[in-house]
């Protein structure tokens, strides 16, 4: 799912930094303000039957201040992805593709989220509206934005939390002590894109028989240059055995620890989780990521593994994923960024009724990145 990274940034500051004062708010300047980015990706894999392919995505965030209320709008863009193309029959190699399609499967522009956030004590923020949950749980500082970090989704998201597309939800978050904090996320099950016609009359429909809720808490306790996060959470929604078809009803569940430290230039980070191997696919998730930063560039290095369930009747699928992915950032001008890297993918989730792939895969990249504001 594709994060903007001042809205990437902006969470994190609430989240990690040891501060729930919007601070923005209570700074004199204009009601009205805006930032944005625009992403191109290109990808050359080393396996012959997929194509190389380009990706374009946009977004537009939008801020309102009002007192201790700010209003949120983020317009998405996306265009298709490519049939046969890397992001298409690998889409976890390109978190960026995909994140604004139709129930036709072709890009489009839409409004993404729609929320406002509330400052109810100089302790409480309260947020309710069309949101996204990764924006707000399981965060990141060095693994959350594919615009300007890694590419790769497993380092992007927690690829085995159940979180929802955009969807109507509410976040309370609250300063316990001055360096813990408490965070409660609950929303609809399914979101805009995990409804069939992807549309937003389905998306607000509430109590159906096939959804349910998505319920996330965390607790975080955050000194200075580091964190350190563990959360639990369950969808609600029926969900089918994956080795019995006619057991149906089954919830999904899990739980979450994140650390991060930083030290002068170098940043570390790791994410552990588990989810329901009833349902998921995926039973166990690890990543480690690195980033070392300098004035006009930043190398990253992140690795990640998702042990498969042993649920799954087709054994095909039933193999530990690693994936491995090098970028190096530079910033030529200002608010432009190019970004090479290199994917090394062992196992892939894919269609193996229609492909057959070689194993392991490379692929070799490039990403443009321009902000505005």
């Amino acid at each position: 799912m594709l994060q903007l990274v001042n809205l990437r940034y902006l969470i994190s500051s609430l989240v990690l930094l040891n501060s729930l004062n919007l601070s923005a708010a209570e700074t004199p300047q204009k009601n009205w303000t805006y930032d944005g980015v625009v992403t191109v990706i290109y990808q050359h894999p080393s396996e012959s039957q997929i194509s190389s392919n380009a990706t374009l995505s946009g977004d537009l965030n939008l801020n309102f201040l009002w007192h201790k209320t700010r209003f949120y709008a983020h317009l998405e863009a996306a265009t298709t992805p490519q049939a046969g193309g890397a992001a298409q029959v690998l889409p976890q190699t390109n978190a960026d593709s995909g994140s604004a399609i139709d129930d036709r499967n072709q890009g489009r522009i839409q409004l993404s989220e729609l929320y406002f956030s509330h400052k109810l004590t100089p302790k409480t923020q309260f947020t309710a509206g069309l949101l996204d949950a990764t924006a707000f749980m399981d965060t990141s500082v060095i693994s959350n934005d594919e615009n300007l970090q890694f590419i790769s989704a497993p380092l992007v998201n927690n690829p085995i939390i159940d979180f929802p597309d955009y969807a109507l939800g509410m976040v309370l978050e609250q300063k316990l002590q001055p360096k813990y904090f408490g965070r409660l996320l609950i929303s609809s099950s399914h979101g805009l894109a995990d409804n069939a016609s992807r549309n937003y009359s389905q998306a607000f429909e509430l109590g159906k028989d096939e959804k349910g809720a998505f319920i996330n808490a965390e607790l975080s306790y955050q000194p200075k240059a580091q964190y350190f996060t563990a959360g639990v959470w369950t969808h609600t929604a029926p969900h089918e055995s994956l080795n019995d078809p006619q057991n149906n009803h089954l919830i999904n569940f899990g739980g979450y620890l994140n650390a991060y430290k930083k030290i002068e230039r170098h940043s570390l980070e790791t994410r552990l989780a588990y989810a329901n191997p009833e349902v998921s696919t995926g039973e166990w998730f690890w990543s480690l990521a690195y980033e070392y930063k300098r004035p006009n560039w930043v190398l990253g290095s992140g690795y990640s593994w998702t042990k498969a369930s042993d649920k799954m009747s087709d054994s095909r699928y039933q193999k530990n994923a690693q994936l491995l992915e090098v970028y190096v950032r530079h910033q030529p001008f200002k608010n432009f960024f190019i970004s090479p890297s290199i994917q090394w993918i062992e196992n892939p989730l894919y269609d193996q009724n229609v492909w057959q792939l070689s194993n392991p895969i490379w692929s070799a990249n490039i990403r443009f990145s321009y902000l505005f504001e």
